[in-house]
């Protein structure tokens, strides 16, 4: 802030004693510095983080640790701007510098986690935790952490972060409540099948799913139909016809129509005996929602449960850190955290018997393009977990596998519509307000590879170690082989080998076709920014999968760098490959 606080001034002394060179950031109304070591900036404003990246820079003084204390000082109304946004604009200004070398990010907060019972959660505060694990994961040179306080003095606040700050720790979520340092672990919680229905609901009861006609809440709406005949809300965005016009409305449009698609599922769930309320509408609106409980009030005398289940899940929804926009992030925003809040001033006084929260396992993995889909569904796990510490009915957050309803979305790891009713089924039968993590796959082993990026870390420290491996013969594939052409092109080649234990990899083979993924785009990524001096975007290489579309993407980014010396060396080799003079 622009005056330092106690605990940030004692921090900031401690720090001061440790580090070569310090650098100190404080809010303002815009970006600004008495010299090289004194800076303001808007955190609002992206453009700030970008001038003084670039500020740092010019004077050789990128960091190797930076530490944000914003979120030290966040309330409910700061705390997406202190947390989750400053983190991603200046990860995006890092990138938009290419900035390559590696650094640790410890970001410093209160309220995320509940570990005594008595500390106060505050879930726009754990909106931030999505932006750590998603950055580490999709900005490979950095290790993120996250190190939350709370019940100790000033100094004591400053000797526990400066401690995590200088050591190389393991953990990357670590919570200080007073004397004592805790780290996050999951553990395995086994549910046997019940043939009963659960205690949760009722015969008949009345079920609420906002996004209840989405693919996921007809799953849900399925369930609670065959298991207590039940009589349900189902809201969506968009209105469908009147039923009086049903009829008319599937003879006239064909099978694959989304509103027919829409219109069936609902008659589907009238014959094993519910009843059905469709709504039309926004759940993040709190108007519209106090409308559809008044609705369903008036149509079936109350609500007894709620299961919020509003979200986008547009692949246009999802764009990685360097492309993403606040627009985009409002996006998952609006359903997920706007809708709950909606949901909760609906039920107001209402007293039901349970509402569950439709969240997601990327709170606890995050995913390359999910940082604002996984600090949405982390803002909803610790609002049910506030709930739950002064609720007088239980609050259910579930953190859902990934969802296959078709070949478009067919996963070895993806849950079946059937898996998720059972596991639905399992859920409620614990009868009490839980976060519970639906995983398909060795949830810590996941957790290993994707959020500790274990395999990464240990290839980088062992890759001038290690004897070559033995390599696999070139698989049949669409592309017939062709050779690098110049220098750049078999410097991927060779990256690409290691990475797949292939022979041979030609300048036109796909990184897809040849088993790549995700995670191996972002190792590759990473090699090639170590390898160039230059940040590639996820997007960017998806886009270009093949060696000779990612050598022009390097040619670009050496353009826009202006690095002489590589460009003429490449200039050279076209040259003499081409026998005619590129200017």
């Amino acid at each position: 802030s622009t005056e330092l606080t106690e605990e940030v001034r004692d921090l900031l002394e401690q720090l001061q004693k440790q580090a070569a060179s310090l650098t100190v950031e404080r809010r303002g109304d815009g970006f600004a510095h008495s010299d090289e070591k004194q800076f303001t900036i808007d955190p609002a404003n992206a453009e700030d983080y970008r001038a003084l990246i670039a500020e740092l820079q010019s004077h050789d003084k990128i960091p190797e640790k930076i530490v944000p204390l914003w979120p030290l000082d966040s309330d409910a109304k700061t705390a997406r701007t202190l947390g989750f946004d400053s983190l991603l604009f200046l990860s995006q200004a890092l990138g938009a510098h290419n900035v390559t070398a590696k650094m640790s990010l410890t970001v410093c907060s209160h309220g995320l986690h509940e570990v005594t019972g008595d500390e106060t959660v505050l879930p726009e505060n754990a909106m931030l935790l999505g932006a750590c694990t998603v950055i580490a994961q999709e900005y490979t040179n950095i290790v993120c952490r996250s190190i939350d306080v709370a019940g100790m003095e000033h100094s004591a606040i400053a000797d526990r972060i400066v401690a995590e700050v200088l050591s190389d720790a393991a953990e990357l979520t670590v919570a200080w409540r007073g004397k004592h340092r805790w780290a996050q672990t999951f553990e395995p919680l086994r549910i046997e099948q019940q043939q009963a229905a659960p205690a949760l609901l009722r015969e008949n009861g009345v079920y609420l799913i906002t996004g209840g006609l989405g693919r996921i809440g007809l799953v849900f709406a399925k369930y609670l139909a065959e298991q207590v005949k039940a009589k349900l809300v189902l809201t969506a965005r968009t209105a469908l016809p009147e039923r009086a016009g049903w009829r008319d409305w599937l003879e006239q449009h064909d099978e694959g129509d989304p509103t027919s698609s829409k219109i069936r599922a609902i008659q589907s769930l009238e014959t094993v005996g519910a009843e059905v309320l469709p709504i039309a509408a926004d759940a993040s609106d709190t108007e519209q929602m106090q409308t559809v409980f008044a609705q369903a009030e008036k149509q079936f005398g109350g609500i007894d449960g709620v299961i919020h289940a509003a979200g986008i899940l547009d692949d246009d929804a999802f764009r990685p850190i360097q492309e993403i926009t606040p627009a985009d992030c409002n996006r998952h925003f609006a359903p997920k955290i706007e809708g709950l809040r909606a949901v909760d001033a609906a039920i107001a006084e209402r007293q039901l018997d349970f509402c569950m929260l439709v969240s997601s396992i990327s709170s606890v993995l995050g995913g390359l393009g999910f940082a604002a889909y996984a600090a949405a569904n982390l803002y909803m796990d610790a609002f049910a977990s506030r709930k739950n510490a002064s609720g007088s009915f239980p609050w259910l957050s579930v953190n859902w596998d990934a969802w296959q309803f078709g070949e478009e979305d067919a996963h070895e790891l993806a849950l079946t519509p059937d898996e998720g009713a059972q596991a639905l089924h399992r859920i409620l039968c614990t009868g009490s307000g839980e976060q519970i993590i639906v995983s398909t796959g060795d949830l810590p082993a996941r957790i290993d590879q994707w959020v500790k990026l274990e395999s990464l870390h240990t290839a980088e420290k062992t890759e001038q170690k290690a004897q070559p491996a033995a390599r696999y013969a070139r698989p049949q594939l669409q592309t017939d082989y062709a050779a690098p052409r110049n220098d750049v092109e078999q410097s991927l080649a060779n990256l690409w080998q290691e990475l797949f234990g292939i022979e041979q990899i030609g300048i036109h083979d796909n990184f897809f076709d040849l088993g790549g993924h995700s995670l191996l785009a972002t190792a590759l990524i990473g090699r090639v920014r170590d390898e160039f001096q230059i940040v590639l975007t996820l997007q960017s290489f998806f886009d270009h999968a093949t060696i000779a579309e990612l050598a022009e993407q390097i040619f670009d980014k050496l353009v826009e760098q202006e690095d002489d010396d590589l460009l003429n060396e490449m200039l050279a080799e076209l040259e003499q490959e081409s026998g005619e003079e590129i200017e």
